[in-house]
């Protein structure tokens, strides 16, 4: 933590041509207006997910439709300073306020943004929805900070190409702790991304990008809230790992700290793209209602591949992938949009010491290979078929009979095909 400080420091105050390298100008997608002193504009979108969901297992027997995602948003920009965001989550039940942030431009040295927004930590949770090629992300986002209220300082350093983000968020889930020591201390998170061979004249290297995510809060029990989902597991309560101050293996008392780290890197090279990130959490001095205090420990990775079939050229930012659009986009003349071809191998590795086996709630190991095919009619629509199998390492719970059997799996095969919109 220490070393980022130093070194977010001295780019941000040492570099006099050094600039935000979020971008204040809105996006293409949206519906544009603007008010008539010309100061100001503002751009309305939506994002619409609708598809099925079938299971290949004879245990499982919640093959369905669903509507995965359902959001409202307005960006806007004013005098070329001010920039704010708001958007809303239809498809939440706790806070459908998913985006409400507003951001200034110190030009040209930094960027300060406060409100609720996603924090700067991890490659694939910075990457926006429409550019994910999958049916869902990846097992270990789970085990990232996710949007938070709180306040983010960005910079970036023109060469090396240094862009890095310090942020101070609340770290909850706004629940009083009713047990244990009771804390209000806020959540330190950054990351800093490098791109080391950008503009030196080797293209097939210019384009790598590697980066480092760190976060460390104190935290109290209402903050242990472990969920981590398959691919299939998404949007149901079914999960591969729970961890919570009162699950089944018994009660916690207390707890002190919440760390988590991740590595990335990103290359790509014309219609062709790889991808590998880890991230590690762990939660300190867990103490139960019997036994000693414990840590648990939990990581992730996995390594993608993307394969653009109609030669598009992939990249990316340290915001994340790129939007793909189409060379020859479908319209009422020609046109038949892009084709994308993606897979990707994952595996999770939960703290085996909280586990409690004979319940069959929780899988000490899972390895996860998915299989995707994108059709990309235009900007505005990804069609997505999606084959993602996932093997634990211990049988998994997943329902109980009404004669009292309990039927188990030891692997998630399921096919998914969505629409989404997102303009």
């Amino acid at each position: 933590m220490n070393k980022v400080v130093v070194l977010f420091v001295i780019v941000l105050f040492f570099n006099p041509n050094a600039h935000c390298s979020e971008p204040l100008d809105l996006s293409d997608h949206g519906l544009a207006f603007e008010w008539h002193n010309k100061n100001v504009s503002a751009k309305a979108g939506a994002s619409l997910d609708v598809g099925y969901r079938l299971y290949n297992e004879r245990e499982r027997s919640d093959s369905t439709f669903n509507i995965f995602r359902s959001r409202l948003r307005l960006t806007g920009l004013y005098c070329q300073k001010f920039r704010f965001g708001l958007e809303y989550d239809f498809k939440s039940t706790a806070d459908h306020m998913t985006d409400a942030y507003v951001a200034w431009q110190f030009y040209p040295l930094f960027c300060l943004k406060a409100g609720k927004f996603k924090t700067p930590f991890s490659f694939e949770w910075q990457s926006a929805d429409n550019t994910i090629f999958f049916a869902q992300r990846s097992m270990g986002n789970a085990l990232t900070p996710k949007r938070d209220i709180g306040m983010m300082l960005a910079a970036y350093y023109p060469y090396p190409f240094i862009h890095s983000t310090m942020g101070i968020f609340n770290g909850t889930s706004g629940k009083q702790p009713t047990q244990g020591r009771q804390r209000d201390e806020p959540e330190f998170v950054s990351r800093l991304t490098l791109s080391p061979f950008k503009k030196l004249g080797f293209e097939w290297i210019e384009s790598l990008q590697i980066g480092w995510s760190t976060s460390y809060c104190r935290i109290n029990l209402s903050q242990i809230d472990i969920e981590i989902k398959t691919t299939g597991m998404t949007d149901s309560n079914r999960n591969l790992y729970v961890l919570n101050p009162n699950t089944k293996f018994g009660v916690l008392y207390d707890v002190n700290k919440r760390t988590r780290s991740g590595l990335e890197a990103f290359w790509s090279i014309g219609p062709m793209a790889f991808q590998y990130e880890y991230i590690r959490m762990k939660l300190s001095e867990l103490k139960p209602a019997t036994g000693d205090a414990m840590n648990a420990e939990f990581s992730s990775g996995y390594v993608s591949l993307l394969v653009s079939l109609t030669g598009e050229k992939l990249s990316a930012t340290p915001e994340g992938l790129c939007s793909v659009k189409p060379v020859t986009p479908m319209n009422e003349k020609s046109g038949f949009g892009a084709f994308l071809f993606s897979a990707r191998g994952e595996y999770f590795h939960g703290d085996e010491n909280w586990i409690k086996k004979e319940l069959a709630v929780s899988v000490q190991r899972a390895n996860a290979k998915s299989f995707a095919l994108i059709w990309l009619p235009n900007d505005f629509n990804r069609i997505i078929m999606d084959y993602t199998q996932t093997r634990f390492s211990d049988p998994l719970r997943i329902r109980i009979n009404t004669d009292g059997t309990i039927v188990y799996n030891e692997r998630e095969t399921v096919f998914n095909i969505r629409w989404c919109i997102d303009f």
